[in-house]
Order: structure tokens, then C-alpha cells, then sequence
């Protein structure tokens, strides 16, 4: 699915995470399920082959790093991420393609996430 800018600002933390999970850190969704009379916790499994349990790039800074390190690989870099009027402000650019539309957040992570997804959108 395709998502808008506004319904990319407007995501919350679980669908932003699975987005960014899926869809920047390539990673491999695993969803719950029950195994006899237990229920096995939905998780992600990175390139390596390893499960991310509880992986939440948008409420969690090292994940997030990871989300940035990641946008980097493909030649995206942070143009800015600082305080803003009591928000973070984030905005990834790459050379040859328009930035991404500056992004306000509560913190750093959401910001990060949601830059880098309307910088890929914006990239296509």
C-alpha cells in the first residue's frame, strides 16, 4: 500500500514501526501466533537471519540509529535534526533528488522514522 504524506505524519508507533521495519530495514515480518495453549509474540527477522524481538524504531533512539545508519547506505543523509518551536525537526537529503518535507515530532525517533519514509517516497 501507498501511503500519503499526511498518513505517513499521522502513523503511530506500530503501523510506523512495521513500515520501517518492512520496508527500510528490509527486515522480515513475523506475525503472532498460537503454538498449542501458548502464543508465540509477533517479531522481525533482520538480513541475518536474527529475530528483532520488540523492535520499535519509532520510540527507540538505538533503533532509530540504526534506521539513519541504514538511509545512509543509500546515500541519504540527515540535513537536519535539532529542536524546533518544543518539536523535533528531521529532514533527510539526498543529492539529485528533492529533500524529504521536514517532519515535526514529539521525539527524536518518531521524527527519524517518518523523515526517512517520506524521503523514500520522494525518492521513487
Amino acid at each position: 500500500m501507498t501511503y500519503t504524506e499526511q498518513q505517513i505524519r499521522d502513523m503511530k508507533p506500530y503501523q510506523l514501526d512495521l513500515l520501517v521495519a518492512t520496508e527500510i530495514m528490509e527486515f522480515k515480518y513475523v506475525p503472532a501466533r498460537s503454538v498449542g495453549t501458548l502464543i508465540r509474540k509477533e517479531y522481525y527477522l533482520d538480513q541475518d537471519g536474527e529475530p528483532r524481538i520488540d523492535y520499535s524504531p519509532s520510540t527507540d533512539i538505538s533503533a532509530a540509529w540504526e534506521v539513519m545508519e541504514k538511509m545512509n547506505e543509500s546515500y541519504w543523509g540527515v540535513i537536519e535534526c535539532g529542536m524546533s518551536k518544543g518539536s523535533i525537526r528531521c529532514a533527510f537529503g539526498k543529492y539529485g533528488v528533492p529533500n524529504s518535507p521536514a517532519i515535526f515530532a514529539d521525539t527524536a525517533p518518531e521524527a527519524i522514522c517518518k523523515a526517512a519514509l517520506l524521503a523514500l517516497r520522494g525518492g521513487e
